[in-house]
């Protein structure tokens, strides 16, 4: 982590950044689950056409994020971002006019779908790799847990809010979504991070072909074995959550009766413990080592989904709040878990390295993501919803026993760790250490 001057290491800077993100963050989640609603109900689209929106929204999370990694790494990141902010503001507004004339509705929302998937890949990464240079020295744990805080109340309310925008109207939603990135752009435009050289250096050497800079970015997290067992960890867990949570849905819908409201507000508790989770994380890496907490709070989030399965249809009360408290403390284990993962990803890794070791993680994310989904597909298209949904419970389970091995061969073999690329850490145990005041 690099130090900053005393003028940029405040809070106050780092909140002005914080709230421009928070703000970004919100209008992401709003156009993400909003662009396929508005296609479905007030564009009158086809199934196949709403289909393609959403294909249009991870394609670029996909296809595009590699690449996003390495301008972050060459560019400004502030200006990177506040670029992003204003680009999709603009498209989005092109988009309401368009809609005005009532031309070109369909390419205009698949147009919005793409060039906004491509900019948020861009903007989540630099979001990522530019904390450290914005915290204030010291508290990089706090820092990222409000960033990560902001991401869980975004997923709260953005169904909410995008479902309330389109029923306003059509143009309410791109108007809406483009107004809250003029004003992440405004408040962006006033944080400021050190000039560090060092800083400078590691990012101007950022130069060569695309291939040899990932295929570089992709030796660091390898070779060093905590960063290796978060990356699997993280592609094991996203790989048998999401075929847990595409599973439970059929299964409370159908087996207990619940309605789709019921359901909702049950995967809902998950960020709402996401958000305590994040929000109280800094407080126990203080009063914790860093590998205790990250056994620990995996564990959190892997284990209670083992009850999903095992409960009985008989009481639809006992039902509800054995399935609320087990989607409250994964959702806290969760958030509290990538808080601490990003901040050992953060102390480790070389400012230059940051935004293409950030894209890889996320690349790794989203595609376990997706496989998950099929693999609930196929798992439900085979088996009964009950079975099927043991699969990947016990699935979480197992991998929480590999990250603990791994984790206990990590710090037993200390003299064994591979920390020799340019600017890691060299001692993985005793991580900077943060203030005790909030």
């Amino acid at each position: 982590m690099l130090p900053l001057t005393s003028s940029f290491a405040t809070w106050s800077n780092f909140n002005r950044y914080w709230a421009s993100q928070s703000f970004a963050q919100m209008a992401g989640q709003v156009l993400y689950f909003g662009l396929p609603l508005l296609a479905a109900s007030s564009l009158d689209l086809s199934a196949s056409a709403v289909g393609l929106v959403t294909f249009f929204e991870f394609l670029p999370t996909i296809v595009f994020t590699p690449v996003a990694g390495i301008l972050v790494d060459r560019l400004d990141r502030r200006k990177a971002l506040l670029v992003c902010h204003a680009a999709r503001a603009i498209v989005l507004m092109l988009v309401a006019v368009l809609w005005t004339l009532d031309t070109a509705l369909t390419s205009a929302v698949w147009l919005v779908a793409l060039v906004c998937g491509g900019l948020n890949a861009v903007a989540d990464i630099a979001t990522l790799a530019i904390i450290p240079e914005v915290a204030p020295e010291g508290r990089l744990s706090s820092a990222n847990s409000r960033v990560q805080a902001s991401r869980s109340v975004a997923q709260v309310a953005g169904p909410s809010v995008a479902g309330l925008l389109v029923g306003l109207g059509t143009l309410s939603l791109p108007v809406a979504a483009s107004a809250t990135f003029l004003l992440a752009l405004g408040l962006g435009v006033s944080f400021r991070y050190a000039d560090n050289t060092e800083a400078k250096k590691a990012t101007t050497s950022v130069r060569g072909t695309v291939i040899p800079q990932l295929r570089d970015a992709v030796k660091v997290i390898i070779r060093h074995r905590l960063l290796r067992a978060l990356i699997v960890q993280m592609g094991l867990f996203n790989l048998f959550e999401q075929a847990v949570i595409t599973l439970f849905m059929l299964y409370a819908l159908q087996e207990f009766g619940f309605g789709a409201s019921g359901v909702g507000a049950l995967m809902a508790l998950g960020s709402v413990g996401a958000v305590v989770g994040s929000l109280r994380a800094p407080r126990l890496m203080r009063r914790g080592k860093r590998g205790t907490i990250l056994a620990f709070t995996m564990g959190v989030a892997s284990l209670p989904p083992l009850l999903l399965p095992v409960l009985s249809s008989d009481s639809s009360l006992v039902v509800g709040v054995l399935s609320a408290g087990v989607f409250l403390t994964y959702g806290w284990g969760l958030a509290t878990f990538n808080v601490a993962s990003i901040t050992t990803r953060h102390e480790l890794i070389a400012h230059g390295e940051q935004g293409r070791t950030s894209a890889f993680y996320r690349l790794v994310a989203y595609g376990a993501l997706s496989a998950g989904a099929g693999f609930a597909s196929v798992l439900a298209a085979v088996l009964s919803l009950r079975e099927a949904l043991i699969i990947p419970t016990v699935g979480l389970m197992l991998a929480y026993l590999g990250f603990l091995y791994q984790l206990l061969d990590t710090w037993k073999r200390p003299a064994k760790r591979d920390t020799t690329f340019p600017g890691a850490c060299t001692e993985v145990a005793q991580p900077v250490p943060e203030h005790t005041d909030d």
